[in-house]
């Protein structure tokens, strides 16, 4: 789930247009909906040039606190939909 975090974090898809990669992922890829979700949420929270932008205007400190508290949220969300949806657990 992490890696799938961490790669949807430099993409930045427009709000909706990542649903296109995601569904073959899904179906002939082995996505659970936990791993969709993180890197729907993930792809379009904040993309790595932006982080540029950020961190001149907030810091360092507040910038990693920012991207922190976007692969904490969406880990948290992804794994809580495969409970609830019965994702296989994991290794």
């Amino acid at each position: 789930m992490l890696g799938v975090i961490l790669a949807g974090i430099p993409l930045y898809f427009c709000n909706g247009a990542e649903v296109l990669i995601l569904r073959p992922l899904i179906h002939h890829g082995g996505f659970s909906l936990g791993a969709a979700v993180a890197f729907s949420l993930t792809s379009t929270a904040i993309c790595i040039t932006s982080f540029v932008m950020i961190l001149k205007f907030l810091g360092r400190k507040l910038t990693a606190l920012l991207a922190v508290h976007i692969v904490v949220v969406a880990l948290a969300i992804s794994y809580l939909i495969d409970l609830i949806c019965g994702a296989p657990a994991l290794p």
